[in-house]
């Protein structure tokens, strides 16, 4: 089962990858949007695809902003985030983020942006922003 996942993970890097060769060679920013998990789900060398990620697609993109989206918060009925719960394993997908921030460290050209720990709410509009902000680059051209 972990193979196949391994695989399918690869097979789409790789897509990506060959599709940006055919990108003009702009210097424009790339965001991306990486689910990560550190407690269920696990991908075990998602901590090593970033990296080469950015190596391979710098040759068409000056920059990269990474919105590393992991464990999710729930709201109480107040909108208030419930924290300290047994159901908040918070902490296993930060060390995942340290991971990616010391692998990134050697890229000057990448900014990382920590969702974990965010509520659907602020996730949902910060997806609302980057979608609006994009149809808005999209015009200006």
């Amino acid at each position: 089962m972990q193979r196949g996942f391994r695989s399918t993970i690869v097979c789409k890097l790789k897509k990506i990858i060959n599709l940006s060769k055919i990108l003009p060679k702009r210097k424009e920013e790339l965001r991306l949007w990486f689910g990560i998990s550190g407690q269920k789900r696990i991908w075990l060398e998602q901590e090593d695809c970033l990296p080469i990620l950015i190596q391979k697609l710098s040759p068409w993109f000056n920059s990269f902003t990474i919105y590393i989206d992991g464990f999710t918060r729930y709201e109480d009925s107040r909108l208030m985030p419930v924290v300290n719960s047994k159901l908040d394993p918070v902490n296993e997908d930060l060390e995942v983020f340290k991971s990616f921030q010391s692998k990134l460290s050697k890229f000057s050209n990448v900014s990382l942006v920590n969702l974990i720990g965010q509520t659907y709410r602020k996730k949902f509009n910060i997806a609302n922003v980057l979608t609006s902000l994009s149809r808005m680059l999209e015009l200006d051209n």
